[in-house]
């Protein structure tokens, strides 16, 4: 089975390289990280180009394998891989959901999500002093129930990701802020299984739970004690958690 793997806003696919390492061999040599336009090593979004459009793209480029498809997302790349999913129908074989929903701002109809205005305050910010607004975002991340957190990401990942250009970062605030799949989501006949840090402070538990009643063949799983990152410092049972997703959906 071929994965691909979709990071977060604000960061790259180097996030998931620890939970890879420790996934089952069969699938960690079909795992493949995913930078979305605008971050890591990939050229921003070209003019009428989507994240979505670009990830199918690269996963058309690799299906002369004639392996199947799964998609994992985390937040921003959950988003992503949901638009992801549904146009892919059923050529995806499975979905893994970590800290997602299928709209991010709020509404009358989603009660639950990020106000706007908040989103756009960041936007203004990120022009000014987007090293501010980064560590901001990335402290937050990690719930006070989480010893430690923010002290790893800071040693492991914040020399990375602090100096980042504020247009990719305003792009992707953009995208979370107009994008609704909940007309789509429904759809998505695959296997789904969600992961949720039941302290996530970025995207409230709530809409995972939405998720799962909305997606046809969902597993919700709620992590205690876990923040909007849950797989850091819980790489090994995040790996446990995919791979034995993976091996039952997989057909013999």
């Amino acid at each position: 089975m071929n994965s691909y793997w979709l990071h977060g806003w604000a960061t790259d696919r180097l996030v998931f390289k620890e939970v890879i390492d420790r996934l089952p061999a069969l699938y960690k040599r079909g795992a493949k990280t995913c930078d979305l336009p605008g971050f890591g090593a990939a050229a921003p979004l070209g003019k009428g180009e989507t994240y979505a459009g670009r990830i199918l793209s690269q996963i058309s480029a690799g299906e002369h394998t004639g392996e199947d498809t799964a998609l994992v997302g985390w937040s921003l790349g959950a988003l992503v891989a949901l638009e992801a999913a549904y146009a892919l129908g059923t050529r995806l074989r499975a979905l893994v959901l970590i800290s997602g929903c299928e709209r991010f701002s709020r509404s009358a109809a989603n009660p639950h999500g990020t106000d706007r205005r908040r989103l756009e305050v960041m936007c203004r910010s990120l022009r000014s002093h987007p090293r501010e607004v980064l560590e901001e975002f990335c402290r937050g991340m990690f719930d006070d129930y989480e010893p430690g957190g923010w002290e790893r990401f800071r040693l492991e990942f914040w020399s990375r990701y602090r100096d980042q250009s504020p247009e990719p970062l305003i792009e992707g605030l953009g995208f979370l802020a107009r994008m609704d799949l909940s007309e789509r989501t429904s759809r998505i006949t695959a296997p789904v299984l969600i992961l949720h840090g039941k302290r996530d402070r970025v995207i409230d538990p709530r809409l995972a739970r939405t998720l799962e009643r909305t997606l046809p063949n969902a597993t919700l799983v709620v992590l205690d004690s876990a923040g909007h990152m849950p797989f850091l410092g819980r790489e090994e049972e995040f790996a446990q958690l995919i791979g034995d997703f993976f091996k039952s959906d997989t057909p013999d």
